[in-house]
């Protein structure tokens, strides 16, 4: 299973668990929205980071025809230095990612407490 599927999967659960457990509590929708958006930015990232993946594999070799006593051998050619942009937009979206899941969990953290607000 890849951290895509596995991404896809645990949202699945948690919008199950959320309408099999419904609540009016508005502390606690807030909870479940920022859980659920926290999930979405990962898939988000996720994605980014497949496709740029993608797009590197398939941009960066192109087939090179030679002939060598008269038989056509095909090779394979590196056509440009992606690495280096590559890895600055695979960073960026780590640095998303992050930046985000702090700010979802700091948030689902200044959530009152119960228990702190009877004392």
């Amino acid at each position: 299973m890849t951290t895509l599927e596995l991404l896809r999967k645990k949202l699945q659960i948690h919008n199950r668990d959320c309408h099999e457990i419904p609540t009016e509590d508005p502390k606690e929708l807030k909870r479940r929205l920022y859980i659920k958006r926290m999930y979405w930015l990962q898939i988000e990232c996720e994605e980014f980071r497949n496709a740029i993946n993608l797009a590197f594999r398939l941009c960066s070799q192109e087939p090179v025809k030679e002939i060598v006593d008269d038989l056509e051998i095909v090779k394979m050619r590196t056509v440009f230095k992606w690495e280096e942009w590559k890895d600055a937009q695979i960073l960026a979206i780590n640095e998303k990612e992050a930046t985000g899941l702090e700010f979802f969990k700091t948030k689902i953290l200044e959530l009152p407490n119960d228990k702190q607000a009877k004392v």
